[in-house]
């Protein structure tokens, strides 16, 4: 029992420093965490469990068989534990919603997320300060999670980082000052900590211009990795067409000509702004689809920004190059908007400035982390299909048979889905217009051409029963109506074809001989997107007025039209009306999130006054090679120069690269020596005090010749030639590429952190 005593002070005294400051500092990160995550916690329960693992740390020092003993005691426990509890699938989850912003299931268990974050930071720091370079893992760890908790705002209690500033200041000084005492390091450090917290100013004393500067780093730090605000999306209420609020349909007597954007573009385009999935009887929701919010740059989601726009339908052999041939448009708000991006479908690139961070959504809408303003601009590119191309049929036909991966199909049975209140005699009445149609290509045609023979007009002479179906009504009686009714009803018979389809609102950029489109108010539109298997998504303009094509209307036709005659509301490409009242300011409201794995789900959703639009809308689109990340080029050169850094950081301190550096002959044998004793040290032997080179032997014979020549060095004086240096490397290299992948790997790691070491003073 005095052995065990003895050793155990031993051990006390070689590792307690190291083990306190672990501790310490586990414990100030993990109460900055919680305060930051803003969870419950209790600090007493927290200390408790930090200390305990330093405890364990020491405990396991005193014998193999006791760290093998007690590390399976912890598996065992960890494991009943998480599977009683199913914490590993909510453990999951809860950090994928964490991750984007959504709190909610961590604050559920927030007790236990305490825990486990003091159990795994007490883990990490006490493996990083085995050696007294652990410093620098420890300081990078902290500073992540002190930027952390600064760019997301919530960690506002400087008190309680201070146990962790402690804990670095004293690691530093450990890792300096060799011969000073434990006792006058933890005090110097406790000192230096204290003064600080005491000095620390509690009034807004701040430079101004610093300040800006601060705020602007955490902003852009914020949209990139925490971004979950509400924000306003648009919809085409907010230019007119859609006068009752909660309802479709209404008179719209003055059309407003506002100016919302200028567009420099080589042919009309759809420009979509939002996407709604459901359909109520009364008017268009997106509650079921759009509820995930994804960072556009994120490479993590290239393939699910492929799928949204169609970047790999149909397959690249079934692709006609003129068909597809992508049209550029260069795009600039001309007065302040929503924080949608107006841009086509199937889009291939996005070009914005630097400091415009954008998403995407799960039904492809793009917008950007703030309000958009006059003089914004950004460019697009994207191919245009035309449903009355000839070349059309043939590829839909082909696309549907080339396997090309499709939509999972709970996805599209919700844009098939319809309410009970679509009137029986629009089933029969779709099934009328589509019976001769033997695809869903021609049956989109079809139902298209059928509502074109409508009447279009802005002040309908009938307003459907509040208690009536709203497409049934202007199907079956009505006949007559704008934009809105005929999208409405062209995307309820698509569903009813079997066809999944999804309602569209934007604008129409319709350019002139010029080749630029002035969009105001009077160019809002509605349209469908249909889905045809093996194709994608396709637009389809079901308002009758204007003929499809780039050539639709002379830019310079008389604006002054008849009643029954479509004003440029969007109808084709072209038919736009819009209110001359005060068009509605967009404004923000909050809803609560639903969790993501690693796209947000949006909070946001912020529509006109009386609309019934869901506020769980998010938007982006997916980008090809040169999207928008050619404005981000910066990211990606920050990343290349950290990867060209690590690379000729591991040249750098490599023995061989370091022994050329010194030159002398006695100094190069020196550094194989030292990187031989962390080879040993990896394997589990490392050399004590009382070791000398010629005793190191017995552990690796292969590594003799190095060992002899620093021994004759050492006690004869005898300088090694170049013939000796050159041996004694050839031994540590053989020996070093016979040692296991995992000692290997280890000492590269321990010396990529405390690099080749000095020769001064070898052990």
């Amino acid at each position: 029992m005095r052995a065990v005593a003895d050793r155990f002070r031993d051990i006390v005294r070689e590792r307690g420093l190291s083990v306190l400051l672990a501790a310490a500092l586990a414990y100030g990160l993990t109460l900055t965490m919680c305060d930051t995550l803003r969870i419950a916690y209790s600090p007493v329960l927290i200390a408790l469990l930090c200390a305990g693992c330093a405890a364990l740390a020491l405990a396991f020092a005193m014998h193999w068989a006791v760290t093998v003993v007690g590390w399976t005691a912890i598996a065992v426990c960890a494991a009943t534990f998480t599977l009683r509890t199913r914490m590993l699938p909510w453990l999951i989850d809860a950090a994928a919603d964490a991750a984007m912003g959504d709190m909610e299931a961590i604050g559920q268990r927030a007790d236990h997320v305490a825990a486990m974050l003091a159990l795994g930071l007490s883990l990490f720091c006490l493996v990083a300060n085995r050696h007294r370079e652990g410093f620098y893992p420890s300081l990078s760890l902290a500073c992540v999670i002190a930027l952390w908790s600064w760019v997301s705002g919530e960690g506002n209690n400087p008190w309680l980082f201070a146990p962790a500033l402690f804990a670095l200041a004293a690691l530093f000084a450990r890792s300096r000052c060799e011969r000073t005492s434990a006792s006058r390091i933890v005090s110097m450090a406790a000192l230096a900590v204290a003064a600080a917290m005491a000095f620390l100013p509690s009034g807004n004393i701040l430079n101004d211009t610093l300040a800006s500067f601060a705020e602007k780093v955490r902003r852009v730090a914020y949209d990139y990795l925490f971004y979950n605000e509400p924000r306003t999306i648009y919809s085409i209420q907010y230019d007119g067409f859609q006068p009752l609020g909660a309802r479709l349909g209404g008179p719209i007597p003055n059309p407003s000509d506002r100016e919302v954007m200028r567009v420099e573009t080589e042919r009309t385009l759809l420009l979509r702004g939002v996407t709604k999935d459901t359909y109520t009887g009364l008017s268009w929701t997106d509650q079921a689809l759009s509820s995930r919010r994804y960072l556009y740059v994120d490479p993590r989601w290239r393939s699910i920004r492929d799928n949204l726009l169609d970047a790999k339908r149909p397959l690249e052999r079934l692709r006609d190059a003129d068909m597809f041939d992508p049209v550029t448009a260069s795009v600039t708000m001309l007065s302040e908007s929503m924080t949608t991006l107006f841009v086509p479908h199937r889009l291939t690139a996005l070009s914005t400035p630097a400091d415009m961070v954008l998403y995407f959504n799960s039904t492809g809408e793009v917008f950007a982390t703030e309000n958009l303003a006059a003089g914004d601009s950004y460019t697009v590119r994207a191919p245009v299909l035309d449903l009355d191309d000839q070349r059309l049929p043939a590829l839909a036909a082909a696309a549907a048979v080339s396997g090309a991966p499709d939509w999972d199909g709970v996805t599209l049975d919700a844009y098939r889905a319809l309410p009970a209140t679509v009137s029986p005699q629009v089933y029969r009445l779709v099934d009328m217009i589509t019976e001769s149609q033997p695809t869903q290509l021609g049956k989109l045609i079809a139902i298209r051409d059928y509502l074109k023979e409508f009447r279009y007009t802005l002040t309908p002479s009938r307003m459907p029963p509040v208690n009536v179906d709203f497409v049934s009504f202007f199907l079956l009686e009505g006949k007559e109506g704008y934009c809105t009714y005929f999208a409405s009803a062209m995307a309820v018979a698509a569903r009813i074809a079997g066809i999944p389809a999804r309602y569209v609102e934007g604008y129409v950029a319709r350019p002139d001989s010029g080749g630029v489109s002035l969009v105001t108010g009077l160019n809002a539109h509605a349209w469908v997107e249909a889905y045809l298997p093996g194709l994608g998504w396709i637009s389809v303009d079901a308002t009758p007025g204007l003929p499809p094509g780039d050539d639709a209307i002379p830019p310079d036709a008389p604006p002054d039209r008849p009643d029954d005659a479509p004003p440029d509301d969007g109808g084709d490409p072209e038919n736009t009306a819009a209110p001359n009242e005060p068009s509605p300011e967009p404004t923000a409201a909050s809803d609560s999130p639903t969790p993501t794995p690693a796209p947000i789900d949006d909070p946001d959703s912020t529509d006109p006054p009386g609309s019934e639009r869901d506020p769980d809308i998010d938007a982006i689109p997916p980008d090809d090679e040169e999207s928008s990340s050619g404005s981000l080029w910066w990211i990606w050169l920050l990343v290349a120069l950290a990867v060209l850094g690590a690379v000729a950081r591991a040249v750098w301190i490599a023995p061989g690269m370091a022994a050329r550096r010194r030159g002398d002959l006695d100094k190069q044998l020196l550094t194989w020596y030292r990187a031989a004793l962390d080879l040993l040290a990896a394997c589990g032997t490392a050399a004590t005090p009382a070791d000398t080179p010629r005793s190191l032997i017995r552990y690796a014979p292969s590594l003799t010749p190095l060992f002899d020549a620093v021994a004759a060095l050492a006690y004869k004086g005898d300088k090694p030639d170049a013939k000796t240096v050159e041996a004694a490397s050839v031994a540590y290299m053989e020996t070093f590429r016979h040692a296991p992948v995992r000692v290997r790997i280890g000492v590269w790691a321990d010396r990529f952190v405390r690099g080749a070491g000095t020769v001064k003073r070898v052990p």
